[in-house]
């Protein structure tokens, strides 16, 4: 009798595991659409976030960057023909960057306030040094690296992802 009992009690689970599979899959169903609506809504709120962040870092590094710029100078033009440039430049990038946009660092240059010259010391470009001083700047003001991009037609923009 036990093993009957057993096969009646395997017999009767069976057809729950079957009735709850059934009912398991449609109630899988709606939640599946669901469980999609919501991950869609939590990727939207995550950029909105991420945004919002950004915006903000950017405010901060506005109100904040002649501390970090101060006394940099550099130049604008090619390494025969230019100018020193002020600071605003700072300002003018993160401005760009607020709207999404890159900021063209093609002509710029690291300038040695002691020559007067495009700094070319340690093996790199005047234009390499600008770019990478650039980076660390802004790095240090915004709290996370900017990138940089090289056309190939020359141009090099910096971006804050």
């Amino acid at each position: 009798m036990t093993d009957d009992k057993e096969v009646d009690d395997w017999e009767h689970a069976a057809e729950k595991l079957d009735v709850g599979t059934v009912t398991a899959t449609v109630v899988a169903g709606r939640t599946s659409t669901q469980m999609t609506e919501l991950q869609d809504k939590l990727e939207s709120l995550y950029r909105i976030t991420a945004e919002e962040g950004k915006q903000r870092r950017i405010e901060f590094a506005l109100v904040n960057m002649k501390i970090v710029t101060k006394a940099w100078v550099f130049g604008y033009g090619t390494e025969t023909q230019f100018d020193a440039v002020p600071e605003s430049v700072t300002e003018r990038l993160l401005l760009q960057f607020r709207k999404g946009e890159g900021f063209d660092v093609t002509k710029y240059f690291a300038y040695d306030n002691l020559t007067g010259r495009p700094d070319h010391s340690n093996g790199t470009t005047a234009h390499e040094k600008f770019r990478s001083k650039l980076v660390d700047k802004l790095w240090l003001l915004l709290g996370h690296k900017p990138t940089t991009k090289t056309y190939p037609d020359g141009r090099t923009l910096v971006f804050y992802n």
